[in-house]
């Protein structure tokens, strides 16, 4: 999707509406307003229910992970609501194609919002989990795959001078 992208600001979005699609265009404007690059909805600064622990604590681990590969705060580095302008999200070459892409679009965001090149904003949003009768389908290897996957493009933005 991204390849064929034409505008200037490109919604990873989960489709499974465990997170509201609605509040994207509200998102899109603040970053048109106040000058954000990129945008994550995070399901931990406000009060959301939580489904099973075990992904909560799972995603708590691996954003602070991707936290201190990065040296900057992310709440919710997993989360399906994050929102970037497209020019910058086409050059971070993504190569992941699983779940890794989170790790992979946070410690890539993580590194740049650290050296100050792009503006970087996590905000609340609500969150209305599915069960795994409804259809989720993460698992405790995705989150193992996570924390070598955000070591392995945090090393490697270091080889590459990442842009």
């Amino acid at each position: 999707a991204l390849r064929h992208a034409q505008g200037e600001y490109f919604a990873v979005q989960d489709a499974d509406l465990e997170y509201e699609p609605a509040q994207i265009e509200s998102v899109v404007r603040r970053m048109q307003t106040e000058g954000w690059d990129v945008v994550f909805g995070s399901r931990f600064l406000k009060s959301n229910p939580t489904q099973y622990i075990m992904f909560y604590m799972g995603n708590k681990l691996v954003s602070r992970w991707i936290s201190f590969l990065t040296r900057i705060t992310i709440t919710d580095a997993y989360t399906g609501t994050k929102i970037f302008k497209t020019e910058l999200l086409r050059g971070f070459g993504l190569k992941a194609n699983g779940f890794e892409i989170e790790a992979e679009m946070a410690v890539k965001t993580g590194i740049l919002a650290r050296q100050r090149r792009i503006r970087f904003l996590e905000i609340p949003i609500p969150y209305h989990p599915r069960t795994m009768g409804e259809g989720k389908k993460i698992g405790v290897f995705d989150g193992a795959r996570a924390i070598w996957s955000a070591l392995d493009y945090r090393l490697d933005s270091r080889r590459r001078k990442m842009r």
